[in-house]
């Protein structure tokens, strides 16, 4: 049985790269000159959990870090400038003020299918990485090494931001926000619609179970590459990282 997953991983795996050959070789020269171009050794990937209201987030104003699908709703995002923006689940684009991200970010990075459904005057003045998500989740693929092809999902877009950001060579990566705990009355660092509230609650289960799966993959992975994946959020459910405090990351600076 492992035998034929695999043969099926591969011929997948062949199809993305067909797909590649044909039509992403621009897509590869963005993500290494996005590479070439790192000034940093470490980067924060922000979620959005409530656990973001207990830290201090101006500390990333001199830092790399991405952000994701509606960051915009958080009071720190809103007026300024950041690195990343992420998103790759089209439901994002409901909540887009507008019809796109309202986060002003120097890059962002989205799912290809995004592409017909935001206005042209965005993708036109953006800068915009387009990926393409690998079928069979981070918890199944592990790491993307080559993310101009595709990049293994999961159930939050951290888990490809994070693969991401492993391409680029940050050595140090730190996950905030991703809380994984959706039975308290405020799942998010900031007000959701009854809509969003239930459907976090739907697939809670199935969202600690893959995702701790999804990080203990791509730990497994960066450690072996000579980087390092932390958990520098407060309490919540990712058990799968190594934890550390937000606040002791810069007393060595």
């Amino acid at each position: 049985m492992n035998t034929i997953k695999r043969a099926f991983a591969s011929l997948h795996f062949l199809s993305e790269y067909a797909h590649y050959i044909t039509g992403h070789r621009e897509r590869q020269a963005e993500f290494r000159r996005l590479a070439a171009g790192r000034r940093r050794e470490r980067i924060f990937i922000v979620g959005n959990g409530p656990s973001l209201n207990e830290i201090d987030l101006s500390c990333l104003e001199d830092e790399d870090y991405f952000l994701c699908n509606h960051a915009d709703r958080i009071d720190w995002v809103k007026g300024r400038q950041h690195p990343f923006y992420i998103a790759a689940d089209k439901r994002a684009i409901n909540g887009y003020a507008g019809g796109a991200p309202t986060v002003e970010a120097d890059v962002y990075f989205l799912e290809e299918e995004f592409k017909p459904l935001l206005p042209v005057g965005f993708t036109e003045k953006a800068r915009i990485i387009w990926f393409t998500r690998a079928r069979g989740g981070t918890q199944k693929r592990g790491f993307s090494p080559r993310p101009w092809i595709s990049i293994a999902g999961g159930q939050t877009v951290l888990l490809s931001a994070t693969q991401i950001a492993l391409f680029m060579g940050y050595s140090e990566i730190y996950i905030l926000g991703c809380d994984l705990n959706y039975s308290t009355p405020a799942p998010y660092a900031y007000a959701v619609s009854e809509d969003e509230f239930r459907a976090a609650r739907r697939d809670e289960e199935k969202m600690i179970q893959n995702t701790n799966l999804g990080f203990a993959r791509l730990r497994a992975g960066s450690e072996r590459r000579g980087q390092r994946i932390f958990n520098a959020g407060s309490g919540g459910n990712l058990e799968a990282l190594a934890r550390i405090r937000f606040e002791d990351i810069f007393k060595a600076d």
